[in-house]
């Protein structure tokens, strides 16, 4: 049986009309299975079109459009880390989970240290973008910086009338861009031997000469002055009673002072107005210490017999007040000297009040005189230098002593002062200083952690409980430090054949006094405060126990506001026995103490 395959109506159809018919169209040859597979991560290029990547290095749509074929995104952001087989392997896997932990990690810390920051994509990106690039500030990235650097804005310190008074420029100050202005004019308009004379006929240096009051308050100072040999008398007992290890004026310009008042009083004039209000001021805070000077008048402390030698420092007082005007004015370093001896005489009468007031004033004329920073000029002689050195680091060390210990505000940062400490120097005007500088620098010392006990206790007041445990870690570190460096000061070490020996003694009990006074502040707001009852922790002063934290270890550390407490009870005592030595050794305890 046979079968026709072919169509009827095809076969009587003429060959022609065969023929004519039109060819099939041949199907496409289909790719190799291996060419048709997705790459297993497609390119930068690919990926940012959202088009099939072939693979290869370059790729061949990256090849056909000529374009640069490259892989810098990384697999995390696109998710595209399947193997071949659509699995994750398991380097890729780890990867993974890496990148997940520290997305994790990062937004927990961004949450921590800005607050209420958003997370999402777009947010980031908009931040990420704001921050400059690195090396912007190459010298081909911004080529405006070099036109924002600011150059000649230094300070100057120049001597006025003398070397008593200087000027201040300050950086950034009108000063400053006004003479800048001056100089440029000068050197357009003359020429340099026309500008030297036209600037030696004016003073750059405006001093307010015009309110200057009459002279009559100065007449009034010099003749309330009491005879030579009582002056005498109170210049000795200040210096051996009241100065200890500070410095506030020389010896021996303060008596060459006293032999121009007593023979030539008519020399004076009112720009001697400081030097007489320091004169009536050593006056008064000699009376405030001259019972210490006959052993037999210690007793009359334990009484409450009043004071008839008060009235008279008083009167001293009052007329070096009344000078207050002429010394704010001429603003010189014995205007820093007789604020400062007027804030010394009002300490043990009101030390948050008036002393704190003239102390500042003191700071104040001295920051005016530039007294803060270091000179660098040659104007001033070296003795003048560290007189002026010397003063300034005395009235800083009352300053912040009575801001820090009455709860005032400080008046300048520590990052502003960089004038130098005082130098123990036999070559600078031998014999006027006493011997007294390694215990000023040790109170500038002990006054600079004092202010670092200060920080601390500040920042714990507001801080969040997780820098709680830092802060205490920092106390203890500036406890310990400063407890290293007061062992080994050689502070005990007294001559036998010091002329000043009384004097050096009374300084040394002083230093010893502010360590005592240091280590009662930094534990004085823990010394009341009561932990809770089954509970380590102190939460009226946010200080922990830093117990170890080995349990099988049964010895347990003492916290730090228990160190902190015993410390200050500690110090407390020792200021006591310091007091009682003085008292009954017989150099005489002061009534201000």
């Amino acid at each position: 049986m046979s079968y026709n395959t072919m169509n009827p109506d095809l076969e009587q159809l003429p060959p022609s009309s065969r023929l004519a018919e039109p060819p099939r169209k041949l199907k496409e040859r289909r790719s190799a299975a291996d060419e048709r597979k997705r790459a297993a991560r497609a390119c930068d290029q690919c990926r940012r079109v959202k088009e099939k990547c072939e693979g290869g290095v370059p790729c061949r749509r990256c090849l056909h459009f000529r374009r640069a074929c490259e892989f810098m995104t990384t697999a995390s952001q696109t998710g595209e880390l399947h193997s071949n087989s659509g699995g994750l392997s398991s380097a890729s896997s780890g990867i993974l989970a890496e990148l997940r932990d520290r997305a994790r990690y990062m937004e927990r810390i961004l949450k921590y240290e800005i607050k209420e920051v958003a997370l999402d994509t777009e947010s980031l990106r908009l931040r990420a973008e704001a921050i400059p690039c690195e090396g912007s500030d190459g010298d081909n990235t911004n080529p405006s910086s070099e036109e924002l650097a600011i150059k000649d804005e230094t300070c100057t310190i120049s001597p006025v009338e003398g070397d008593t008074a200087t000027h201040y420029s300050g950086e950034f100050s009108y000063w400053n861009f006004s003479m800048r202005i001056k100089r440029q004019l000068e050197e357009r308009v003359y020429s340099p031997r026309e500008s030297a004379q036209n600037t030696s006929h004016i003073s750059d240096y405006v001093r307010a000469g015009q309110l200057q009051p009459s002279p009559d308050n100065l007449s009034a100072a010099i003749s309330c002055c009491p005879p030579r040999p009582i002056s005498d008398f109170l210049v000795r007992i200040f210096f051996e009673f009241a100065e200890t290890h500070h410095f506030y004026v020389e010896r021996r310009w303060l008596l060459e002072k006293l032999d121009l008042i007593y023979d030539k009083p008519a020399a004076l004039a009112i720009k001697d107005a400081s030097t007489m209000s320091i004169i009536l001021s050593v006056f008064a805070i000699g009376i405030q210490y001259a019972y210490l000077d006959s052993p037999s008048q210690h007793e009359r402390f334990y009484t409450s017999v009043e004071y008839s030698e008060d009235e008279i420092g008083s009167i001293f007082y009052q007329q070096a007040v009344r000078l207050l005007p002429e010394i704010i004015e001429t603003s010189t370093l014995e205007s820093v000297q007789a604020c400062l001896l007027l804030g010394v005489y009002s300490l043990p009468i009101d030390a948050s009040g008036l002393g704190y007031i003239y102390v500042n004033l003191a700071l104040r004329l001295g920051m005016q005189n530039g007294m803060h920073r270091k000179y660098t000029g040659s104007a001033l002689s070296d003795g003048m230098i560290e007189t002026r050195n010397r003063v300034w680091w005395s009235a800083y060390v009352w300053e912040r002593k009575i801001c820090i210990f009455h709860g005032r505000p400080l008046s300048i940062h520590r990052s502003d002062i960089d004038a130098d400490f005082p130098k123990d120097q036999a070559d600078i005007r031998k014999g006027d200083f006493p011997s007294n500088v390694s215990h000023l620098r040790a109170s500038i010392y002990m006054t600079h952690k004092l202010e670092d006990y200060l920080n601390q206790i500040n920042l714990s007041r507001n801080c969040p409980k997780q820098e709680i445990a830092n802060i205490s870690a920092r106390l203890i570190t500036i406890k310990t430090g400063l407890q290293n460096w007061w062992s080994g000061l050689p502070i005990s070490q007294e001559s036998p054949d010091n002329p000043y020996r009384e004097a050096h003694h009374r300084s040394t009990a002083h230093l010893r006094l502010e360590y005592c006074l240091i280590r009662m502040f930094v534990g004085r707001p823990f010394l009341l405060s009561r932990p809770n009852p089954g509970s380590n922790n102190n939460p009226q002063s946010g200080f922990s126990d830093s117990q170890s934290p080995a349990s099988g270890n049964n010895h347990k550390q003492s916290s730090t506001r228990q160190q902190l407490v015993e410390d200050c009870v500690q110090a407390a005592k020792e200021a006591l026995e310091i007091c009682r030595s003085l008292r009954d050794g017989g150099y005489g305890l002061a009534r201000g103490s």
